[in-house]
């Protein structure tokens, strides 16, 4: 792993401990994540229990993220990934 990398993701969390400076989050969560040139922003909230992960869904919101981007440029709808600056992913509905 690159040093500016860990160094990147050391500094993400940091700045996360200091919103939730209490134990682990259990509950379901809604991430809001700004990439800008300097700097990371993040910003989770735990949903209300009345929130459920979808029963057919066995993967991890990044790698299924991923696999719909790859398709979609794989196809050649998009011509790189990259492309893409926004994205809303649920993974799961309201009881």
């Amino acid at each position: 792993m690159p040093p500016k990398y860990r160094e990147w993701k050391k500094a993400i969390a940091e700045y996360v401990k200091v919103q939730h400076p209490r134990k682990q989050l259990v509950r379901p969560l809604r991430m809001v994540i700004h990439f800008r040139s300097e700097e990371t922003f993040v910003e989770l909230t735990e949903f209300d229990t009345d929130f459920k992960r979808a029963k057919y869904v066995t993967g991890d919101i990044d790698n299924m993220l991923g696999g719909v981007l790859d398709a979609l440029e794989d196809s050649g709808l998009i011509a790189n990934d990259k492309q893409v600056v926004h994205v809303v992913a649920v993974v799961g509905e309201r009881k």
